[in-house]
C-alpha cells in the first residue's frame, strides 16, 4: 500500500503513460487495450475514463483512499508492460518474419506482435476438432518449422471463421 498521495499520483501517471503509448502502437481498438480497459472498468469503476479512446485513470486521491485499488495500482505499475518490453521480446522474431517475407507485404511490428500474441492464445483455446480443415492442414505440417506467414494464415482463418 502506498504511504503518500504523491506516490499514487506518480504511479497513475506512469500507468496512464504506458497505456497511451501502447494505444499509439497497437491501436485503441486492439485486444491488448480492450483487455486493459475491461479490467480497469471493473476495478477502478468511475475512476477510469476514456480520453480519445484511451483508458486513463483520473483520481489518484480515490485510489489512495481505497486499499484494494491501491494494491491493484501497485501491481499494475510493476506488471503493465511497456512498448519497449514488447519490442525487445519480439525483435528477433520480427526480423525473421521480415527476412522470410522479403519484398512481399509485411505486417508492421506492432501488428506482428499483436498477431503473435493472439495466435498462441487462439491455438490454445480452439480445440482441434473445431479447427477449420485448412488451418489444421497448416498446423499438421511436419518435418520443418512453420513459417510466420503460415502462422498468420492460421490466425486469419480462425478469425474469419469467428473462432477468435
Amino acid at each position: 500500500m502506498y504511504e503518500y498521495l504523491a506516490s499514487v499520483q506518480s504511479a497513475v501517471r506512469r500507468v496512464n503513460e504506458r497505456i497511451k503509448t501502447l494505444s499509439e502502437k497497437f491501436g485503441t481498438n486492439s485486444s491488448l487495450i480492450n483487455n486493459i480497459a475491461s479490467k480497469y472498468e471493473v476495478i477502478f469503476g468511475s475512476n477510469m475514463v476514456y480520453k480519445n479512446g484511451v483508458p486513463q485513470l483520473v483520481k489518484p486521491s480515490e485510489i489512495f483512499n481505497d486499499e484494494y485499488m491501491s494494491q491493484v495500482l501497485q501491481a499494475e505499475d510493476k506488471m503493465l508492460r511497456t512498448w519497449g518490453s514488447y519490442r525487445k521480446q519480439y525483435e528477433k522474431e520480427y526480423l525473421g518474419y521480415t527476412v522470410e517475407q522479403g519484398s512481399n507485404d509485411k505486417l508492421s511490428m506492432p501488428d506482428f506482435i499483436q498477431t503473435m500474441q493472439n495466435i498462441s492464445g487462439a491455438l490454445r483455446d480452439v480445440p482441434s476438432d473445431t479447427m477449420p480443415s485448412d488451418a489444421l492442414k497448416i498446423m499438421r505440417t511436419n518435418g520443418r518449422k512453420k513459417t510466420y506467414a503460415e502462422l498468420i494464415d492460421v490466425y486469419n482463418i480462425l478469425k474469419k471463421k469467428g473462432l477468435i
